[in-house]
């Protein structure tokens, strides 16, 4: 049975985990997390969003589950196992608790993964992995994303910081040609997302020591290119690991669960 604080394996790996921050069966809506910590770092898990679920309690984000996600790690997995664990885990919170709509949080990398479920056919192909299974079912209840503090162009990200960047993202994406296409943004063939959610907000933290505006314009532009408007948040809301700990990210996620009526 499912309570408040339930940790459920949805694979046979010890990461392939789902946390329960807040669970009541009479709820219909789900918001769900997901991680940073460069595709690989072990102590960055679902418990990051401790603090946020803290202040979702003390800031009226009422009748909604939330639900955490962990995912198998870098090196000993690579690209694009991390994406297919969020896609194997949303399937399970979908036939385990049936959410009839979704909002999700991504931090860091786990804002990139968010952003490479919107046409993870093409990016699981792009990555060595053709895939059977069609997720669409649960994507389409997916009407809100939170970008925090996100990688949205990986070449960019290199090009930008160099060699102690490339490191960690050459262990998640083993050889550097899978970075073509790995979130779409540098795809001259790009002809838009497979699934996109009603809405798009881009948080940054202009205090952030790791990331740099560069990634948030360029996903904001990219996105305005194709079409699809996007709130955008900046603020001078901590460092890149704080940033998701934040009060105000909670208050700005309540204002959203209170405009669609929860």
């Amino acid at each position: 049975m499912i309570t408040t604080g339930s940790i459920i394996n949805y694979g046979d790996h010890a990461l392939q985990q789902i946390k329960f921050f807040r669970y009541l069966p009479k709820n219909s809506r789900a918001i769900v997390l997901i991680h940073g910590g460069a595709w690989r770092d072990p102590n960055n898990t679902y418990d990051d969003f401790q603090e946020l679920n803290q202040h979702f309690n003390q800031h009226s984000v009422n009748d909604v589950n939330i639900i955490g996600i962990n995912y198998r790690l870098s090196p000993e997995f690579i690209h694009p196992t991390h994406l297919y664990d969020v896609f194997l885990a949303l399937q399970f919170i979908d036939k385990t608790v049936s959410p009839t709509s979704i909002l999700m949080v991504g931090h860091s990398v786990g804002a990139t993964l968010m952003l490479q479920l919107l046409n993870y056919v093409q990016i699981m192909k792009l990555g060595g992995k053709d895939i059977a299974a069609d997720f669409s079912g649960v994507l389409d209840k997916i009407d809100t994303m939170y970008f925090v503090d996100g990688i949205y162009d990986i070449s960019a990200l290199i090009e930008e910081y160099g060699e102690g960047y490339k490191e960690f993202v050459t262990m998640a994406f083993g050889e550097e040609h899978t970075l073509e296409g790995a979130t779409q943004m540098g795809l001259a063939d790009f002809e838009g997302f497979a699934h996109f959610p009603k809405k798009f907000v881009v948080v940054h933290s202009q205090q952030d020591e790791l990331l740099s505006m560069h990634q948030p314009d360029i996903f904001v532009e990219f996105l305005q290119r194709n079409g699809i408007q996007a709130t955008v948040v900046k603020g001078a809301w901590g460092k890149h690991e704080e940033v998701y700990r934040r009060v105000e990210l909670a208050q700005l996620i309540s204002r959203e669960e209170a405009a669609c009526g929860n």
